[in-house]
């Protein structure tokens, strides 16, 4: 059995719950570092909250 076979075989059984997780941090670190991120962006589209964009206005 070689390495990418059992790379390939645990990314598959993991690989969503990983993937979510990674996507949760990611989310998190944009989020904190340039206030902005695919979340805010949702909800802004969604439903526009001046509390988020007087927030986000605050890092430029």
């Amino acid at each position: 059995m070689t390495v990418n076979s059992v790379l390939i075989r645990r990314s598959s059984v993991h690989g969503l719950r990983y993937s979510i997780i990674l996507f949760v941090v990611i989310e998190l670190l944009l989020l904190f570092w340039i206030r902005d991120n695919l979340t805010l962006n949702i909800i802004m589209l969604v439903y526009p909250l001046k509390v988020i964009k007087d927030w986000q206005m605050m890092g430029h």
